[in-house]
């Protein structure tokens, strides 16, 4: 399980990387309905942090809303810093799985095995998430499922890994049975400065600052 960071960048004509501007990408709420709860659990209140990035906490009251990548990194950054957790992202994570994702986490419990599940997670995300792509690869009996923000300008991309780790941890275990555990988890972001939540939660191998 790994996740990364990229922008889409283009040969100009003199050969120099060129950005090109993609659409702004998008996703259900789903994956982030118990945000104004767990911002209660900390001790703050939703309404005003929710707000302070301009959204609305009935946003929060349907599970197919939409929110938008750079307003999703906007809220989960603001959520961290007000509520002074730096892993806040792996907090709604932890609470998110195939029944946070909607018709897409239908699909993938109703796979005939764990391959067709992933393959199908590939192929269909779009429907679910429009702002990332995920990738699988598979070499001598080891799968690696990775996860790609491609829109660029996008803040608070640790917050969103983080949570998009612990829901696809959450989605293998429910996959795979309750016993599962990952090889190793990788991630792009910097190391944070207390590991132990990730630990309790991965319950294996960590690598951070990786590619």
């Amino acid at each position: 399980m790994n996740s990364h960071h990229r922008s889409p960048v283009d040969g100009n004509a003199d050969g120099f990387p060129q950005k090109h501007p993609v659409n702004e990408g998008g996703l259900r709420v789903g994956p982030l309905i118990e945000v104004p709860q767990v911002l209660r659990e900390l001790g703050v209140d939703p309404t005003e942090v929710i707000g302070s990035v301009g959204l609305d906490l009935s946003l929060f009251e349907n599970p197919e809303n939409t929110i938008s990548f750079a307003a999703m990194g906007r809220l989960l950054k603001r959520c961290a810093a007000r509520t002074q957790c730096a892993h806040f992202g792996l907090l709604i994570g932890q609470k998110g799985g195939p029944a946070s994702l909607g018709i897409f986490g239908q699909l993938l419990q109703h796979s005939p095995d764990v391959g067709s599940a992933l393959r199908g997670a590939i192929l269909h995300l779009y429907v679910h998430d429009r702002g990332a792509v995920p990738a699988l690869a598979v070499e001598r009996g080891v799968a690696v499922l990775s996860y790609l923000i491609y829109q660029s300008g996008v803040k608070g991309t640790d917050q969103i890994y983080d949570g998009v780790l612990a829901t696809l941890f959450n989605i293998l275990r429910a996959l795979c049975g309750p016993g599962w555990l990952p090889i190793e988890v990788l991630f792009s972001r910097h190391r944070p400065g207390n590991i132990e939540p990730y630990h309790e939660f991965f319950r294996a191998p960590l690598r951070f600052d990786t590619e």
